[in-house]
């Protein structure tokens, strides 16, 4: 199988996949978008996720009816580079909730330590 939508409309056979993959994808960014939202310094990050989630799909959908001739490959091309852009940007905001989420350990809050 091509890779995950390059070369899909060529073959409509692809299409459905093509459409599959980015619905994931684009439920990865939005589940992950809200959940940075709600946490303490993430959320800008979290709201300019979750309108990159709603551009996906729209821009996906419409790309075909934007720009019609022989330069509708730049259109293409602009989709993958938004479509691919989107996974990067998921594990970016992955890596910074996860961070967000460690307990600091005890030693660097300047709470007194029982003795063992």
């Amino acid at each position: 199988m091509r890779s995950l939508g390059i070369g899909t409309f060529s073959s409509s056979d692809y299409t459905t996949a093509h459409i599959v993959f980015g619905s994931l994808v684009t439920l990865a960014l939005l589940i992950m978008s809200i959940m940075t939202v709600a946490t303490r310094g993430l959320r800008r990050l979290g709201v300019i996720g979750i309108v990159y989630a709603l551009v996906l799909p729209i821009f996906g959908s419409t790309q075909q009816m934007i720009w019609v001739g022989n330069q509708h490959w730049l259109i293409q091309a602009l989709h993958l580079m938004v479509s691919f852009g989107s996974i990067p940007f998921i594990d970016n905001l992955r890596a910074r909730y996860t961070v967000s989420r460690k307990p600091v350990p005890p030693q660097l809050t300047g709470q007194l330590q029982p003795v063992q």
